[in-house]
C-alpha cells in the first residue's frame, strides 16, 4: 500500500535479504541511539579505533596537556570512502593545523559513517564526544536532511518499545503524526533561511547544544558533484547542498566547496562520484577546513 500511494517508497524495492546482506557485509549492527553502529571494532586495516573513530594514531580519551581536540562529524564523504584514512578531509586538515602549531597535540577525530546525518552528529554530541572534551566540533551535513530528533528513541527501550520500533508500518505512523503536527516534513529542495520553524534537519539543535556546553561548532557547506544533471551549468557542476543561507541563523560555515570550486582542478579529478572525495579533493577540502579554523581564531 505505501509503494502504491508514497512515490518515495514506490521506489525503494530492494529487497530485504539484500539490504540484511549488505548491512552484515559492512559489519553494522543496530543502536537505539545512533541508528546505527559499526559492529567489528577496532578495525585496523581501516584505521578505527574501538570508538568508531577513523584516525590514524592511536586516541585516548584524556586530552594532553596543552593538546587540541576537535571531531568532524558526517556521512561517507567524512568518513572518507574510496580513500585511505591519511588521505580523507580531517586527515589532511589535521596535518594543516599540526605544521601551524608544532609545538601542541592536535588531533581532527573522524567520526563520519556511511548515512550518518545531522540525527547523528547531534546523537555523538549529546552521547558522546562531549565527554572527550573537544576544543571545537566541526558538522559536514546536508541541510534539511534527516526528521528532527524525536522519531527514534533515545537510551534504552522496553520490551514493547523495541517490538513496535521494529515494525516499519509503525514508524511511518509515527512519522506521519509529527508531520501532520509540524514537527516534521519531508526535506525540501530549496530552504529560504534558517530559524525556528526549520522543520526538517538538526542543525539548531546542533548548536545550541554547543553553545549550552561551551564548544564551538563550524559547518562545512557540503560539496557535490552534479554530473548526472546534464541540465547544469559549468558554474553547477560542483553544488553545496549546506549553504549558509540554507543553514539556522547564526550558523558559522567554512565554505570548501568554494575551495574545490576555484582550485583550478577539473570536477572529476576532485569526486569519486557525486558526493564521495578523491584524495585530491579530501587535500582542498581539508586544507580549506583548517585555514577556516585558523581565520575565525578557533585554532590550536
Amino acid at each position: 500500500m505505501l509503494r502504491l500511494t508514497t512515490a518515495g517508497l514506490g521506489r525503494a524495492t530492494i529487497p530485504d535479504q539484500t539490504v540484511t546482506a549488505h548491512v552484515q557485509a559492512e559489519g553494522l549492527k543496530y543502536d537505539p541511539v545512533y541508528g546505527w553502529v559499526r559492529e567489528n571494532l577496532p578495525d585496523r586495516f581501516m584505521n578505527v579505533d574501538v570508538n568508531g573513530f577513523r584516525h590514524a594514531e592511536a586516541l585516548t580519551k584524556d586530552k594532553p596537556d596543552g593538546g587540541w581536540r576537535a571531531f568532524t562529524m558526517g556521512d561517507s564523504q567524512t568518513y572518507g570512502a574510496g580513500v585511505m584514512v591519511g588521505e580523507s578531509y580531517p586527515a589532511f586538515a589535521e596535518a594543516s593545523l599540526r605544521a601551524s602549531r608544532p609545538d601542541r597535540r592536535v588531533e581532527v577525530i573522524n567520526t563520519g559513517l556511511s548515512g550518518y546525518g545531522s540525527l547523528q552528529a547531534l546523537r555523538l554530541i549529546q552521547h558522546k564526544l562531549l565527554d572527550w572534551d573537544p576544543d571545537l566540533l566541526i558538522v559536514d551535513c546536508q541541510a534539511n536532511d534527516q526528521p528532527r530528533d524525536g522519531l527514534t528513541p533515545q537510551g534504552q527501550l522496553s520490551a514493547v518499545q523495541r517490538l513496535l520500533f521494529n515494525y516499519r508500518t509503525y514508524y511511518v505512523l509515527r512519522f506521519a503524526i509529527d508531520r501532520a503536527s509540524g514537527r516534521s516534513a519531508t526535506p525540501i529542495a530549496v530552504h529560504q533561511g534558517g530559524g525556528p520553524n526549520m522543520a526538517n534537519g538538526n542543525h539548531d539543535v546542533i548548536m545550541q547544544v554547543a553553545a549550552d556546553a561551551g564548544v564551538p561548532v563550524v559547518f562545512l557547506d557540503y560539496p557535490f558533484w552534479n554530473h548526472n544533471n546534464p541540465a547544469a551549468r559549468s558554474s553547477e557542476i560542483i553544488a553545496c547542498l549546506a549553504p549558509a543561507e540554507r543553514l539556522p541563523q547564526g550558523a558559522v560555515v567554512i565554505p570548501v566547496c568554494q575551495a574545490l570550486k576555484s582550485s583550478g582542478y577539473a570536477a572529476n579529478q576532485m569526486f569519486l562520484d557525486n558526493n564521495h572525495l578523491s584524495a585530491l579533493g579530501n587535500k582542498i577540502v581539508g586544507e580549506a577546513l583548517a585555514q577556516g579554523i585558523r581565520d575565525l581564531g578557533l585554532g590550536p
